[in-house]
């Protein structure tokens, strides 16, 4: 008797422990904020059900046109020392064609990134360093995307610069980047660490709609 009820409570501490591992899920690790970056959320925009655009703190700032939520209201355009951080959750709406709809492969989707106005116009520059990596941004597997060509003339130098992100979601695929911008050779990296921590912290915290 002693031995059935001994084998029985070892039968139900294996359906319990199944059952428990059966409602454990994994979670992402996400930062909470970063130091120097005022972040603002936006609900119900494009195809986000929630997204955090930095408008505010360490070269970022608001423009206050833009595109317009569910409700109408206008959401401002972040941008970074004057340039553009775009973000796209369905890049085929946006690529000119160039992107198949349902395109998740990221290798894939960055050839067609190539031929649209995204990266088409920068390529075509001099001296241009091309950029791609597959990458984690807190558990998600994404490309980055850095493309740059620096140009010179006599004492004068400018370095042209575009720093994005493509994140396979669903049967689509999302960008996001700073558009084609341009900074000092001095203060290209700091620019380039400051927004790659920026986009990536948007990407790790963002909600789609689907």
């Amino acid at each position: 008797m002693k031995n059935q009820l001994f084998l029985l409570s070892i039968v139900v501490i294996l359906l319990s422990s199944c059952a428990t591992s059966k409602k454990t899920t994994t979670t992402k690790a996400i930062p909470v904020s970063l130091d120097g970056i005022t972040f603002t959320e936006i609900v119900d925009y494009k195809q986000f059900a929630s997204i955090l655009m930095p408008y505010s703190g360490n070269g970022f700032s608001q423009q206050e046109s833009g595109s317009l939520n569910d409700k109408g209201e206008m959401v401002p355009t972040a941008k970074f020392h004057g340039a553009h951080i775009s973000t796209f959750g369905n890049l085929s709406k946006a690529s000119n064609g160039k992107v198949d709809e349902n395109e998740t492969d990221v290798n894939v989707v960055l050839e067609g990134l190539k031929n649209s106005m995204f990266l088409k116009s920068l390529l075509k520059k001099e001296n241009v360093v091309e950029q791609y990596t597959d990458v984690e941004v807190y558990g998600m597997k994404c490309k980055r995307v850095l493309v740059s060509s620096q140009f010179t003339k006599g004492d004068y130098s400018t370095v042209y610069y575009t720093l994005g992100y493509i994140v396979p979601h669903n049967k689509t695929t999302a960008y996001f980047e700073i558009q084609k911008t341009k900074t000092s050779p001095n203060s290209f990296e700091n620019h380039v660490n400051t927004v790659d921590e920026a986009l990536k912290y948007m990407i790790a915290t963002v909600k789609f709609r689907d």
